[in-house]
């Protein structure tokens, strides 16, 4: 707890006038009998009592004045001392007596200007003026002139040599000045001269603080505390020294005991704020943190704790301002900036933690804790690569901190920079072996990479540190999943779900596997019996809603959806959702009846005035649909996506202007948009003609601010008019202005349309023999091998993609495919690899095809249905789905499939083996 110090010996030693201790008090005659007596009991009470009966038995005797102001003074209440002091001046105290205290008066309310202008040495006796002299030697000390304060304690070490109070008030100008050796010497001869003299130990001590010596320091805060008991600014200083060296039992006796006596004894109420503040007792801190309200900024670090305080309590406004203001004064307390940084993160204004910290780091703060923090704050602002830089820093700064390399692991995943997730999150297990959730990330990390086997062993280790929790459980079967073990991993999450009935988690990826099985029924039993417990469960609802989809069983997903928003009608998800299936479902008005009664409770949401705007279209009032597009784009100009639907509305109505003007608006917005200016030269195209279309694309590449963008449009626009000669022409011409792999891409694109694929290739080898690392020509020229029989190509260039690029799920799936047609048995691990980095419709076809062909058809038709309800019009797909389904024994269902897709006009490459396979299938009958 080191870090709440609260920087008390800090403001004694820099400011001693504020209440340090070290003024001697009472230097005058006896105080009135009965007070004394109080005193001497320690009734301070008391003795107040006592002498304001005096004052009101005799106010004009200036005495119990005088005496109550002294008392005041010891109590910290300079406001009421000064007030008596002056009563007592004005009555006729001497002023060799009263003009020192006032001093002190002004001194503990900081007001050093008045100490200068009323405080003066001419004309009074050497002694006396010595005295004063160090008086304003401190004031001055407080308007930062160390200068002027040693001019006049060397005038008053003049005055009165054996004066003590002159060299410790020196020592106090040279701790100022930073010159604590200065400071040190000066103390020490004070006490050679007198080793008892409680200022002089108090002083010695704080210098030991200083110096980072608190067992040292701590031994002469006690002498000081022994020399003068009932000082409570001297028992404040050991208090706070007992805070420093975590003896916080002990701080609160100290404390506890002056404000018994001095309930407004501000240093007591502050360390009292602080402890409790340390015991996280947050709502009496900031009760003790109002009394201090008018002295908070005295002590240095006030705001700060003023910041945390309501900070805890969730006063996230107040906070902010007491920690910019505290930040203000001390700019280069991390810890200040830091808490300001954790505020603004609670308050969900990660741009402000970003800028304070950054400040930091630009004024050289970069440590460990101070990046570690920024990259939460990126983390949170949405900036991946930002955070990583700033994790990576941290962890480089603080190579041991595991739970540093956990978060720049967690960074990483986000980047999809899986193996330096991986090597992150090995790290911070070494360090810290009983990590749950690094483990756990490690499992996922690998699972991600699509290397079954290191998941596997990654789970065995975390089993082995945790046991047989309900995460470990959940990753085995998402482990047995990805070793299309597809029955085991259903097994797993049914054990799973039933050792812990409350995870819903497990009980989800169960209804998963169980409609990969096309045992879609009871996948929905599963998600049902979720819902009945929690109708708006958005994991159970979101794979129900997806499983009623895809078997077109849109009124029951209309039933699941009103369930929900029963229980939660705020929900705007839901009820986007709900208008879209009634949308989908040929019933548009009932969407706009479900937006209606949302609006009764006050204006739609952008998301649901989308869905407005797409159930009016369906209904076939498209203006109302483009007044409700142009009402959204009023709001939010830079929705990029609604002013594309908008622009593809007008489009499908004819209102080819209207797609015009508002494309062009948005490209104002947005210059340099490739979409918007591609969407442009085709709406140019469809009202004026492939001529104005590619007189639109010189306008657009002539305006700096669209380049490099706009170098491709006018290839575009003769690719959008099938003038596919043309656009290479217009490709190639670019590219020997500014060549880039967009380019070479384009006009490879091109000539392949054109009918030119072997010159598309040889574009590409020959960008390549310039360029031989550069991944995406490799991944075209490999996709060109593949579809000409160049297995042995397209092996060498999907190698290129993959040393640069080992999880691309492209390169993976397309050499799985090439080894399949060679029967290379790695054929299979590559295709598992990009079915579990990429779950497409694709990658379950080449996945289940391969299986299929090794005789696992069982295990490869569950991925073939799943590749066949995403690629419905695929011929190719469906070729394999029957082929699975005739080995599998479900010769009917074969049949179905193939008589279909024989019976579709159109070529593909398996017509024949569909025929051949359709009459075995029907001979075996």
């Amino acid at each position: 707890m080191k870090k709440l110090l609260i920087g008390l010996a800090v403001v004694t030693v820099l400011g001693a006038g504020a209440g340090g201790g070290w003024y001697v008090f009472g230097r005058t005659g006896n105080p009135v009998e009965n007070a004394r007596k109080l005193l001497a009991k320690g009734d301070v009470r008391g003795a107040q009592i006592e002498l304001r009966n005096a004052i009101k038995a005799n106010p004009t005797a200036p005495e119990p004045h005088l005496r109550l102001a002294q008392l005041q003074l010891q109590l910290s209440d300079a406001v009421a001392a000064e007030k008596e002091l002056k009563v007592a001046r004005d009555l006729g105290s001497d002023p060799t007596v009263v003009t020192p205290l006032l001093a002190q008066a002004y001194l503990a309310q900081q007001r050093y200007a008045d100490v200068l202008s009323e405080v003066k040495a001419e004309g009074v006796e050497p002694v006396e003026a010595a005295k004063l002299l160090v008086l304003r030697a401190v004031a001055q000390i407080g308007m930062e002139n160390p200068q002027a304060a040693r001019i006049s304690l060397n005038e008053a070490q003049r005055l009165a040599p054996d004066n003590l109070e002159a060299p410790l008030t020196m020592a106090r100008v040279a701790v100022v000045e930073r010159n604590f050796k200065e400071a040190e010497a000066l103390v020490d001869k004070a006490l050679m001269l007198n080793d008892k003299r409680a200022d002089s130990l108090l002083l010695k001590g704080q210098l030991l603080s200083a110096k980072n010596e608190p067992a040292a320091a701590m031994d002469y805060f006690e002498r000081a505390v022994a020399a003068a008991p009932n000082s409570s600014g001297i028992r404040m200083e050991r208090a706070n020294q007992y805070l420093v060296i975590g003896q916080d039992a002990k701080a609160r006796l100290d404390v506890d005991k002056v404000l018994a006596t001095e309930p407004r004894n501000a240093a007591a109420v502050y360390l009292d704020m602080v402890l409790l503040v340390r015991t996280g007792r947050y709502a009496e801190a900031d009760i003790a943190a109002e009394k201090l309200a008018p002295v908070l900024t005295r002590f240095p670090r006030g705001q700060y704790f003023q910041a945390l305080i309501k900070s805890n309590l969730g006063q996230i406004e107040q906070a902010v301002d007491a920690a910019l203001r505290y930040v203000a004064r001390a700019p280069d307390d991390l810890e200040g900036v830091r808490l300001l940084a954790r505020i603004e993160l609670a308050a969900k204004r990660p741009e402000r933690a970003i800028a304070a910290l950054q400040k930091a780091v630009d004024a050289g703060f970069n440590d460990a804790e101070t990046m570690d923090l920024m990259g939460r704050a990126y983390s949170v602002q949405g900036k991946p690569a930002e955070a990583a830089r700033s994790f990576q820093e941290a962890t480089t700064l603080a190579p041991l901190n595991s739970d540093m390399l956990t978060r720049l692991a967690s960074t990483r995943m986000q980047m999809g920079d899986t193996p330096g997730a991986t090597a992150a999150l090995e790290r911070s297990l070494d360090l810290k072996p009983g990590q749950a959730n690094a483990g756990e990330a490690l499992v996922a990390a690998a699972l991600s990479s699509g290397d079954a086997e290191k998941a596997k062993a990654a789970l065995e280790r975390l089993r082995q540190q945790v046991g047989n929790t309900e995460s470990v459980g959940v990753l085995d079967g998402m482990v047995k999943l990805a070793g299309m073990d597809i029955e085991g991993a259903r097994a797993q999450f049914a054990a799973t779900a039933q050792q812990f009935p409350q995870s819903s988690i497990a009980r989800v990826n169960l209804a998963k596997v169980l409609i990969l099985l096309n045992r879609r029924s009871e996948a929905e039993g599963v998600l049902n019996e979720m819902l009945a417990k929690n109708r708006a469960d958005p994991e159970a609802l979101t794979t129900l809603i997806g499983s009623l989809l895809q078997e077109n069983k849109l009124p029951q997903a209309v039933v699941a959806l009103e369930a929900a928003r029963a229980v939660a009608p705020t929900n705007v998800g839901l009820t986007a959702a709900l208008v879209d299936i009634h949308v989908r479902n040929k019933e548009p008005k009932r969407g706009l009846a479900v937006l209606q009664q949302a609006r009764s409770t006050g204006a739609l949401p952008p998301q649901l005035m989308v869905a407005q705007a797409r159930a009016q279209a369906a209904d076939g009032d498209t203006a109302a649909a483009k007044t409700t597009y142009r009402q959204i784009l009023a709001g939010t100009p830079n929705e990029l996506e609604v002013r594309r639907a908008l622009v593809e509305l007008a489009l499908n109505t004819g209102d080819t202007a209207g797609a015009r003007d508002a494309l062009r608006e948005g490209l104002k917005l947005s210059p340099g948009n490739l979409g918007m200016m591609t969407a442009l030269i085709i709406t140019e195209q469809r009202q004026s003609g492939t001529a104005a279309a590619l007189a639109l694309a010189d306008e657009l590449r002539r305006d700096p601010a669209n380049m490099p963008a706009a170098s491709v449009i006018k290839g575009d626009a003769y690719m959008a008019a099938r003038r596919y000669g043309d656009a290479a022409a217009t490709f190639s011409a670019e590219m020997k202005l500014t060549p880039s792999t967009g380019l070479v891409l384009r006009t490879a694109g091109a000539l392949a349309a054109a009918g030119g694929q072997e010159q598309a290739a040889q574009q590409l080898r020959s960008w390549m023999e310039g360029h031989p690392d550069d991944a995406d020509a490799a991944q075209m020229l490999a996709s060109l091998d593949i579809t000409n029989g160049r297995g042995a190509d397209a092996e060498r260039n999907l190698g290129i993609v993959l040393k640069q690029r080992p999880n691309d799920a492209i390169a993976l799936n397309n050499l799985a495919w090439v080894y399949q047609l060679k029967g290379d048995r790695r054929a299979r691990g590559l295709a598992q690899r990009a079915h579990l980095l990429a779950p497409t419709g694709e990658t379950a076809d080449t996945l289940g095809w391969i299986l299929t062909r090794e005789g696992a058809a069982a295990e490869g038709l569950p991925l073939l249905q799943l590749a066949s309800t995403q690629r419905p019009n695929d011929k190719s797909v469906q070729f394999h789905l029957a082929t699975a389904l005739g080995q599998t024994g479900r010769r009917e269902e074969a049949l179905k499939v193939l008589d279909a897709i024989i019976a579709e006009p159109g070529d593909f490459d398996e017509r024949g083996p569909a025929r051949t396979l359709a009459e075995q299938l029907r001979a075996a009958k």
